[in-house]
């Protein structure tokens, strides 16, 4: 399936089309509430909530979809050959972290993320992607503007 509409412009035809078949993939393929409700994938609601398909249009168009969320395993995907795939590392018991045999590489990433802070145990800081609202040219979109 084509994920490509989550790094779309929310007021883009193609990511609401994306937001319409995302709908579409869940009632078919994820698990329900006893309300017959899907969990809610938007910045907010953060896969917890479950809501229904009429909420959970209105969260992804004004709020945006997680960034991070790219396999749908909340909704009934699975890992496998069509899912992103995974690369294995090496887990070494020495404290290599940031300098792998003369690499720096904590700089280098860094350097290609300067927005997310680690600490100095590497851990990423809990404001992550995850939590962040995807930009957006015309915040105020219509479709957001329910109660005027």
């Amino acid at each position: 399936m084509d994920k490509s509409w989550i790094l779309k412009d929310k007021n883009s035809q193609k990511y609401d089309d994306g937001v319409q078949a995302f709908i579409e993939y869940a009632n078919a393929h994820a698990k329900k509430n006893d309300e017959g409700n899907v969990r809610c994938p938007c910045v907010n609601c953060k896969n917890f909530k479950f809501k229904d398909n009429d909420t959970i249009y209105e969260h992804l168009i004004c709020d945006g979809i997680l960034r991070s969320y790219t396999i749908w395993s909340r909704h009934g995907e699975e890992k496998g050959p069509t899912s992103t795939p995974t690369t294995k590392v090496e887990r070494r018991d020495d404290d290599s972290v940031g300098n792998h045999n003369g690499d720096n590489i904590r700089g280098m990433l860094e350097d290609l993320h300067p927005d997310v802070n680690a600490n100095i145990d590497g851990v990423v800081n809990e404001t992550s992607q995850d939590s962040t609202p995807m930009p957006d040219s015309n915040f105020e979109s219509a479709k957001c503007l329910k109660n005027g």
